[in-house]
């Protein structure tokens, strides 16, 4: 039996049902993606930063969609990066239940909540930031947060799952 993503398995069905989950792409892996598509249709490869923008616009599809989406928007004078977030928009309005929002609105069409509006703006810039700076750092810390949320703290004096108990 093939599903798409998201479908559930009938409780009855469980022990019968092999579950394939394909993890997303990294971004060195969409870059090496784009890559060998550009390679492949003998098209010249744009620069690092055109390659990190084609990467940008495929991050939350799967291997094989980023290579089928990207292969689709590539012609003989290069990639369209407005048809690539356009066919991305589309895999996820694809999805029961999501939709892509396009407002041009801003936090400035928003009377009052200016303490509210001031941090957005210094949390956006500081996102930014970070992201520009460096890819392994929210890597790392979600690693660090995977660990301290798998190791348990026993409550009361009592064992917790891995047998330690509080000191």
């Amino acid at each position: 039996m093939l599903s798409t993503s998201g479908a559930m398995v009938p409780t009855e069905l469980n022990q019968e049902v092999l579950v394939l989950d394909e993890p997303l792409p990294t971004a060195e892996e969409l870059t090496g993606i784009v890559d060998q598509i550009f390679t492949d249709s003998k098209v010249p490869k744009p620069n690092e930063e055109g390659m990190s923008k084609a990467a940008e616009a495929i991050v939350g599809l799967s291997a094989f969609e980023s290579e089928q989406r990207t292969a689709m928007c590539l012609s003989r004078s290069g990639l369209g990066y407005d048809d690539l977030w356009e066919r991305k928009r589309q895999a996820i309005e694809q999805v029961r239940g999501l939709s892509v929002w396009r407002g041009a609105e801003s936090l400035d069409g928003i009377g009052g909540y200016e303490a509210l509006k001031q941090f957005l703006r210094v949390a956006s810039s500081t996102w930014t930031k970070l992201r520009n700076t460096s890819r392994f750092c929210f890597q790392d810390s979600t690693i660090r947060q995977q660990q301290i949320s798998s190791s348990t703290i026993s409550v009361g004096g009592e064992a917790g799952r891995t047998g330690r108990k509080n000191s």
